[in-house]
Order: structure tokens, then C-alpha cells, then sequence
């Protein structure tokens, strides 16, 4: 073998050397974004540890409680059986933190009012909540409260008729939540009350929420204009 021979075999086996040395090394893998602090919509604890709560949301009474006597709904001019706990619509806000990657407790504060009435009888209260994530956009929620709300009863009016009046009283719900992207969510609530005559009033309800910056910004609009520019007074009587 010649000189020139051995050259380009130590050669050759040097380049092979170099290239299994590389074929070993493993490709280096970025590092994963760490969770944000605080997020403004709700997302699973790979992207947030903490999440605020914005909701708009209504109730729609589809079982329950009657009026023991048929009533009469001002406006309306027909008589009827009316619901004792009666549909409503809520500002929710609050926030939750993920204490497991599919996991996040926390509570709002609730405002909001009936549907019946101008302008709508106010309620108020708080509520618990535990979040299930199913995948980073679906999730569960379970709720549990308390609203300070009217409860309606039957009076007799200065007419001498039958009409629909309201004590304010406290009444107990929970409710089962499907949530997408911390968005959008269904849910259904169970209702518990006394209308403070020695009757327990119960409903169920089927309702929507919104959660997000456009909630957020409709909720400022809505509660600025019902303090600056809503009449006194209310067609419905709460007593």
C-alpha cells in the first residue's frame, strides 16, 4: 500500500468518525413557553395559572314553581298561573385559578335582574365554582350560590284583584356548565327559594353565557347607562 493510500484511508475514517459522532447527538428541543400569570379569558393551566371571569349571562324558567292563584301580569291583560322564580339575566365577575393542569377553582360576584318589569327588579349574590378541562378548549363547570332576588307571590291589588307581587328573599342554586375556549357556555340551574308565606319555591332553568373582552366592554356600557340614565321606580313591587 502506498503512502498516498494510507493518507486517504485515515482520512476517510476520520470524516466516518466525525459523522457517527453527529448521527449520536440528539437535535436540541426548545424549551416549553412557561404559563402566563394571568389570563383575561379562561384557558387550562399549560397557558395560564390564573383567569379572570366576565359573563354575560341569561336564565330561561322551564319548570317550576306556580303562584297559588291565577294572577294578572300588568300589560299583558290576560290571567294566568305565573312563575314564582322567574327568568333572568346576569352580569357574573370574577376568577378562577388552575391548581392542576385540568383543573381550576374559584367564585364570582353575580348582578343582574328579571326579565319581567322596566327597569328589571335587581338581584345580587355570589357563587362558587369548580372547572373541570376536558381539552384545552372543552371544559365542565359546577357551580353553587346564593341570590338576594325577588321571589314572586300572589297579592291582592288596590283594585281588588289578583296580581303577581315579589318579596325579596334568599335563593339557593347550582348549576352545571359546557364551556368552549372560555367563551362560550350552556348550562342549566336548579333553584331553591321561600317566598317568605311558608312556601318553598323551586325552578329549573335552562341558560347561555358570553365570556370575554366583548362581555367585558357590554357589561361597563350596559351598568354605566342603567345608573346615568334609568328612571326610578318599577312596575313590578317588591316588598
Amino acid at each position: 500500500m502506498t503512502h498516498i493510500s494510507r493518507r486517504f484511508i485515515a482520512a476517510a475514517a476520520m470524516v466516518l468518525a466525525a459523522n457517527g459522532g453527529m448521527a449520536q447527538t440528539p437535535p436540541a428541543t426548545p424549551s416549553p413557553t412557561p404559563p402566563r400569570p394571568f389570563c383575561w379569558r379562561g384557558q387550562s393551566q399549560s397557558r395560564c395559572r390564573a383567569f379572570a371571569l366576565f359573563e354575560l349571562t341569561t336564565n330561561h324558567h322551564v319548570n317550576g314553581s306556580k303562584l297559588d292563584a291565577s294572577v294578572t301580569r300588568p300589560g299583558f291583560g290576560d290571567r294566568h298561573s305565573a312563575d314564582a322564580l322567574a327568568s333572568h339575566n346576569e352580569v357574573e365577575l370574577g376568577a378562577m385559578f388552575n391548581f392542576r393542569p385540568n383543573a381550576a377553582i374559584g367564585g364570582t360576584f353575580i348582578g343582574g335582574g328579571l326579565e319581567q318589569g322596566s327597569p328589571p327588579t335587581q338581584l345580587g349574590g355570589i357563587a362558587a365554582r369548580y372547572r373541570r378541562w376536558w381539552s384545552p378548549r372543552l371544559s365542565g363547570d359546577v357551580a353553587a350560590g346564593a341570590l338576594q332576588m325577588p321571589v314572586g307571590v300572589a297579592a291582592v291589588g288596590p283594585d281588588g284583584q289578583l296580581r303577581r307581587r315579589h318579596v325579596r328573599g334568599t335563593a339557593l342554586f347550582t348549576d352545571l356548565r359546557l364551556g368552549y375556549a372560555g367563551l362560550l357556555s350552556v348550562h342549566t340551574r336548579l333553584m331553591l327559594a321561600s317566598d317568605g308565606q311558608g312556601h318553598t319555591r323551586t325552578a329549573l332553568f335552562l341558560g347561555a353565557s358570553t365570556g370575554s373582552w366583548v362581555s367585558t366592554t357590554i357589561a361597563g356600557v350596559l351598568s354605566a347607562w342603567v345608573v346615568a340614565f334609568s328612571p326610578r321606580g318599577d312596575k313590578v313591587t317588591v316588598q
